[in-house]
């Protein structure tokens, strides 16, 4: 969930686009390197063009491929123990070469000494990789007391693959204007159309005692297709994606997947090492090349190489080249290039200077690929005690923005632009500028706007927007067929005071829904009020049904998704609630929730309200205060009108809540006093997947509350597979005032799949998941003790199960990454599988994963 609708974004970027063609400029060469005695495959040779434009690396079976220029004549070919060879090839047909590689050899007494088997130990490569693992620390810059520099990044966004001919492309017919944003691809020489670029320029500053980071962006600047997504939100997205490399610092975070790196504690074994010929400089420094490659293809990790200079007993690392097998189990990637360069200071210490990642893939087949650019380069490193060090580090949060970042003009850029921003990216402005000017453009920019933020805009700037789309039809046994209108303001009409409402009518309840929001925000917002940071006093007044048992996370009640269920659902109520809500969050990742709710419940058409006496109650009223503390330490997080979607789960989770309510306190009928703690944690197993763990637990203090106060764990009675919930329960099958929860989820990754020789071709991926509950209910708040409280639901087929002594446990295997986008699981009902009332013992359940 945490990456599926981020990811789904990039949909957009190829929503409107031509069809690709095969470019003019560039052609693709496969071959075999051989060996030429024996005959057999020689792997890992590399391959070299003669424009120096590429290069690539042939697999354990000696297969190459690689694109090159049509000016290209010859391919040099490399390999450890053999002689060089350098073969002629010209565009043809077929473009396929074999070729013989003739093994070095020493004669010694009538004794040839050929190439060995690899094997790692007494091997001077991984003896070098060891060497490099064991120093890195030394080469270190924030081992020292500060660490300054200047930070620039660009991050550009191109369709991959795009023809040049104007004559072909529809695109280019009716938006001539982007052929000024026309480029060409630095990884396979293809054409590039630029469709959004975005450039930020920074100072970090480093303090190793205590340990702290702050970086202060001095300027930003953003342009392109994407402008119509939160910017804020799809900047979080990318620099999470297309995260910073520290090579020496063992696991490798990229593309949200754990890499192996060369330089961990287990890249002897995951990777084989070789060593190549020494160079020699002109200021005579001696530079040996250390190559590495995955022993499985399909795992994640590197192909490529390190340049070291081993004039100096500390080896120095000053370049490194990286890249993706063609088989690795990675969605969406066909390409991907990482090469950095280091500086040595004057201490010794290892500055990078450029850091550039490069990727080519396809969102859906059929479509024109996407070329994904990161650049960073980096100048002004230095050690010293920053001016104003006090007041940088005193600063909570880690990254801060300048008021004037976005407003910087050209001069300011140019000075801090370390890197010179290519014609074709500069033009990206002026065309979008261009391309409004289009009916047709606007027209669809509208549309894909729609679809993704689930709200239609009613005027340009708009005022008000319609929706949640998604929410405008539903199903449910009660209400039958129910249709939803509502919207919200936006900050330009105002950047303080918000509102939000919707209407609703169920055509089997024949009933009138509603719910009114009025909002003050104390911050300015660009847009709507749950923008981050939020700081607000919020009321909510609402008259719609009400199910217990059965809250779902990241999406609306009314999504028309959730109406088709496995059962029948009848366990519901109506309710009014008022709520008066006050939100402070901080940049730390603190945030503090208070409320004040008011609430009357009237009995469902299966749902009384009858006390344990016998009494049948027309409604009753409940009142209370909740408190909440939330601590999410570096979350990041997708932004969208209503809810937040987690970018990624690497951050911890801590909320701790107290929900306080007296009775005949604005007309209560009963008293409440619960405490809540729940901590979510994301643990990576490097290359093997990783395990999402998430643990709850509670308590009731007061006596005498009713069960629609007590703990229910949540039910999801669809088909669909939805987080923090139980798959196989019923509505209230569980109540409890005591209880404690574990939910754990394995993503191995692949990490079986991938030794499977037939299905590791399909590139599918193993998950596991284990959720347990168990919980208790005193006497004095269960009906069955206490007549004064509300009686349980004794409708047919329903019914409720101790768990205080054997934990209520369901667990599923399932296969992810079915067509890239698909999750299946099945799953069984370990515990109380035959209660005494129907309940579902297993089944099947789907969702919608879309991960890289």
């Amino acid at each position: 969930m945490e990456r599926r609708y981020v990811i789904i974004l990039l949909l957009a970027l190829v929503a409107f686009t031509g069809k690709a063609a095969t470019p003019v400029s560039s052609y693709l060469v496969r071959g075999i390197v051989k060996d030429s005695i024996s005959d057999e495959a020689v792997p890992y040779a590399r391959i070299t063009s003669s424009s120096k434009k590429g290069s690539t690396v042939a697999g354990s079976d000696g297969v190459f491929e690689i694109t090159v220029r049509d000016t290209t004549s010859w391919l040099n070919v490399t390999a450890q123990a053999y002689e060089a060879k350098t073969i002629k090839i010209s565009r043809g047909q077929v473009n396929m070469y074999a070729v013989y590689l003739s093994p070095q050899v020493q004669e010694l007494q009538a004794v040839v000494v050929k190439k060995q088997r690899y094997s790692k130990r007494n091997n001077p490569a991984v003896d070098m990789m060891q060497r490099l693992r064991r120093q890195s620390q030394n080469r270190d810059p924030r081992r020292n007391d500060y660490y300054n520099y200047r930070q620039y990044q660009r991050i550009s966004i191109a369709l991959n693959n795009f023809t040049k001919d104007p004559s072909t492309s529809k695109l280019l017919k009716r938006f001539p204007v982007l052929w000024t944003c026309m480029d060409t691809s630095d990884i396979s020489g293809r054409p590039i159309m630029q469709l959004s670029v975005k450039e930020t320029a920074s100072d970090v500053h480093y303090r190793r005692q205590p340990k702290a980071t702050r970086e202060i962006v001095t300027a930003y600047h953003s342009t392109g297709v994407d402008q119509i997504f939160d910017q804020e939100s799809m900047q979080t997205f990318l620099e999470d994606v297309l995260r910073p490399v520290d090579v020496f610092s063992g696991e490798i975070t990229l593309l949200q997947n754990r890499f192996v790196g060369p330089l961990t504690a287990v890249s002897a074994d995951f990777y084989r090492f070789y060593l190549g010929d020494t160079i020699t400089t002109p200021e005579g420094r001696k530079l040996v090349p250390l190559s590495f490659y995955p022993r499985n293809k399909a795992s994640f990790g590197f192909i490529g190489s390190m340049e070291v200079d081993v004039t100096d007993p500390v080896l120095f690392v000053n370049h490194i080249d990286m890249r993706i097998s063609s088989d690795i189990n990675l969605n969406f990637i066909q390409n991907l290039r990482l090469e950095q360069s280091y500086a040595r200071a004057t201490d010794g210490s290892r500055l990078i200077t450029n850091d550039n990642l490069t990727l080519e893939g396809t969102v859906l087949p059929g479509t024109p690929g996407l070329y994904i650019n990161r650049t960073l380069a980096y100048a002004g490193h230095d050690f010293d005690i920053p001016e104003g060090s006090d007041t940088i580090f005193a600063e909570r949060r880690e990254r801060r923005v300048e008021r004037q970042a976005e407003s910087r003009d050209t001069i300011y850029w140019e000075g801090v632009r370390l890197v010179e921003l290519p014609k074709s990216q500069r033009n990206v402005s002026s065309a979008m500028v261009k391309l409004h000017s289009y009916p047709l453009y606007r027209f669809v920019e509208k549309g894909v706007k729609a679809l993704f933020s689930g709200y239609i805009s009613t005027s340009t700037p708009s005022y008000f927007d319609i929706g949640p789309l998604n929410a405008m039809a539903s199903y449910n046994d009660i209400e039958g067929f129910k249709l939803r209108a509502g919207g919200m303001t936006t900050a330009n009409l105002s950047p303080h005071w918000f509102g939000r409402f919707y209407t609703a009518y169920g055509f089997g309840d024949h009933k009138w829904k509603y719910g009114v929001e009025a909002e003050y925000s104390f911050n300015d917002k660009r847009y709507h009020s749950r923008e981050f940071p939020v700081h607000s006093l919020r009321l909510n007044l609402t008259y719609d049904t009400y199910h217990p048992g059965q809250s779902y996370m990241f999406t609306n009640p009314d999504n028309f998704i959730l109406s088709l269920k496995r059962r029948d659902d009848y366990n519901v109520t109506y309710q009014r609630l008022a709520t008066l809500t006050y939100t402070r969050e901080r940049h730390n990742g603190l945030s503090v929730t208070a409320s004040v709710n008011v609430e009357r419940q009237w009995p469902g058409p299966h749902l009384p309200l009858t006390l344990g006496t016998g009494e049948a109650l027309p409604n009753f009223d409940m009142s209370w205060i909740d408190l909440e503390l939330r601590y999410a330490p570096g979350e990041k997080f997708y932004q969208t009108r209503t809810y937040r979607l987690p970018v990624n789960l690497d951050a911890p989770v801590v909320m701790l809540s107290q929900r306080i309510g007296s009775r005949h306190i604005a007309g209560s009928r009963w008293s409440v006093c619960r405490t809540q703690l729940s901590v979510q944690k994301r643990f990576w197993m490097s290359a093997w997947g990783y395990l999402d763990l998430i643990g709850k637990g509670g308590h009731v203090w007061s006596r005498n509350t009713p069960y629609f106060q007590l703990f229910i764990p949540n039910a999801n009675l669809t088909y669909t597979i939805q987080p923090e919930s139980y798959a196989l329960i019923n509505a209230m099958e569980f109540i409890t005032d005591s209880y404690a929860s574990i939910e754990a989820t394995y993503w191995a990754n692949g990490a079986l799949l991938n030794y499977v020789p037939l299905l590791k071709k399909l590139r599918l991926r193993e998950v596991f998941a284990v959720r347990t509950f168990w919980g208790k209910l005193g006497g004095s708040n269960n009906p069955s003790d206490n007549t004064s409280l509300l009686s349980f639901p004794s409708s047919d087929g329903v019914g409720r199960t101790d768990v205080s002594k054997t934990p209520y446990v369901e667990a599923s295997v399932g296969i992810e990454n079915i067509f890239k986008c698909l999750r299946v699981d099945y799953v069984w009902r370990l515990t109380h599988r035959y209660p005494g009332y129907p309940v579902d013992r297993s089944g099947v359940r789907l969702a919608v994963h879309v991960t890289f």
